[in-house]
């Protein structure tokens, strides 16, 4: 995985099998809307080297009855599973 310290950029290498992305509403929505779901998916996967991947949108301004997003076929080839945060201190009791 690559991070940036000192303002150089660092490789190390993940073990790890699970992924969490966190990401806003409207950044998701974006990439549902501009069909680019499916190639963000891809480069994290290929980015990380995980195994399994946990998406937690976060950023509503209010609890709905239901989220409409168009996630009927995302043409996703491996399973993921999307919940939804509804506050930023939801990101720290986040779990799969």
């Amino acid at each position: 995985m690559q991070t940036i310290e000192d303002t150089f950029l660092k490789t190390t290498e993940v073990k790890e099998k699970h992924y969490l992305l966190i990401i806003e509403v409207n950044e998701f929505e974006n990439l549902i809307r501009n069909s680019n779901l499916t190639i963000h998916i891809r480069e994290v996967f290929s980015l990380t080297q995980s195994k399994h991947l946990t998406i937690a949108v976060f950023g509503t301004d209010k609890v709905k009855g239901e989220q409409h997003f168009a996630i009927t076929k995302p043409q996703i080839l491996t399973k993921c599973y999307f919940r939804f945060v509804k506050k930023e201190r939801g990101r720290s009791d986040f779990s799969s």
